[in-house]
């Protein structure tokens, strides 16, 4: 008798944790869905800023740091839009090597949940000089934040010290980093992420792959763009 009572407990207990991930995953399906960027005038062009070089000391750079061209993102890493332009940013990388670079400045959007405590963890993974490994696999896997740990992201991207790795990302600190992107967006007007600069080139929205492929080689062979500066 006890022990089919055991057994009636221990199979209650997995219905409710089995209840708990689902309506975990319900919850961020439909209700905790980021909010899409709102879009800018698409004709709006792009416009150049003059001071542009000093954004660059804000982010974390992925690629050569001599690059020709410097593609700096203001991004958040649990949004949607940020993991699609990943893809293009490898694009560029994978046809210009060594001259384009992309600068990540962390923005992380109050309305989502896991977006600072993985820009916390994404730091700590470049302590570790994995950044951008770690990005990669936040992104590729960005519908498990909230069920996977970091030290688990930080495992499939090859972080050495993963001790030391969990320490930093359970430290509650401010990171300067961090709040030094979210100041500098605010103080930019950057309506949301993705927010994308190419030299200077501010896009109003981001531009899609075969314009950003256009952008980057017309900037890095000395071209100017067709465009007017403000």
């Amino acid at each position: 008798m006890a022990s089919s009572r055991t057994e009636s407990v221990s199979l209650w207990l997995l219905v409710l944790a089995a209840c708990a991930v689902a309506t975990a995953v319900v919850h961020r399906e439909f209700f905790d869905r980021p909010t899409p960027r709102r879009a800018v005038d698409a004709s709006r062009p792009p416009e150049f800023m003059d001071d542009w070089r000093q954004i660059l000391s804000a982010g974390i750079v992925v690629g050569s740091p001599m690059a020709k061209v410097h593609i700096v993102e203001f991004a958040d890493l649990e949004c949607p839009a940020c993991r699609l332009f990943q893809e293009d940013l490898h694009a560029a990388r994978a046809q210009f090597g060594d001259d384009v670079a992309v600068v990540f400045v962390h923005y992380p959007l109050p309305q989502h949940r896991f977006a600072r405590p993985a820009a916390r963890a994404a730091e700590c993974a470049n302590d570790q000089g994995q950044f951008g490994v770690f990005q990669d696999i936040i992104f590729l896997k960005q519908d498990s934040l909230g069920l996977k740990t970091w030290a688990s992201y930080a495992d499939e991207a090859r972080v050495p010290d993963l001790r030391r790795f969990a320490q930093c990302a359970s430290d509650t600190t401010q990171v300067a980093r961090i709040e030094a992107g979210v100041a500098l967006g605010k103080k930019l007007g950057v309506p949301g992420t993705p927010t994308v600069m190419v030299n200077g080139w501010r896009f109003w929205n981001p531009p899609d792959r075969s314009e950003l492929l256009r952008t980057v080689a017309a900037l890095r062979d000395g071209k100017a763009l067709p465009l007017r500066a403000k």
